[in-house]
């Protein structure tokens, strides 16, 4: 617990704190669920050692990216010690990642569509699964294939919305086609689970 979430009633005056939580799960339950709207009431995100003010959600926007900004910290973790390999290796050059982060041998072009962040999710003994791929088996996606389906959806309008705010074009353009590859292959396969490496191969089916 790093953060505290403070909830404001936005339409009264003075402006009222209504409600506390250090669990964000918790506060991203409280507006799905319509007990507070970013049209009546704003977030604000103190830091819970020195009850500094960070963030302010105003919007549902807000919420996704500082959500996304909690699993991406969760991944590093997680990492071994393992060859990070792109598409298109750059000849006699390689980075490896060690428990205390990463060691950078040489430069290399690291894949920016598949980054080493969202490979090696859940590393088990056989192998490793992708955050995609340890999402589309979790209970609740795997049981409303639906929400999963409209997570991906998200994913791809986000890439393709933000072209020229960010990273270049034609790398927010491959994003977008990514994970809506990603999508079709699941609808492809009946919405059950699969796995990135065969993508192309259920693209591919009559």
């Amino acid at each position: 617990m790093e953060y505290l979430y403070e909830v404001y009633n936005v339409t009264v005056e003075p402006v009222t704190r209504v409600d506390t939580t250090t669990k964000f799960e918790d506060l991203e339950r409280l507006f799905e669920n319509k007990y507070y709207s970013f049209h009546t009431h704003c977030v604000h995100v103190c830091k819970l050692t020195t009850d500094e003010l960070v963030d302010v959600f105003n919007s549902e926007e807000d919420m996704a990216g500082h959500r996304q900004m909690l699993e991406r910290r969760s991944w590093g973790p997680k990492m071994t010690i393992r060859e990070i390999v792109t598409p298109t290796p750059v000849h006699g050059t390689h980075m490896h990642v060690e428990d205390d982060g990463f060691h950078i041998d040489s430069i290399q072009e690291v894949s920016a569509i598949n980054p080493p962040h969202y490979q090696d999710f859940m590393v088990v003994e056989h192998g490793s699964y992708q955050w995609l791929e340890v999402m589309c088996r979790v209970e609740r996606y795997r049981n409303n294939p639906n929400e999963f389906i409209a997570a991906l959806e998200l994913q791809v309008r986000k890439y393709i919305d933000r072209r020229g705010k960010k990273d270049a074009d034609l790398q927010e353009a491959e994003k977008g086609l990514w994970y809506h590859k990603f999508m079709v292959a699941y609808i492809k396969n009946g919405c059950k689970p699969i796995y990135v490496r065969d993508i192309e191969a259920i693209l591919a089916r009559k």
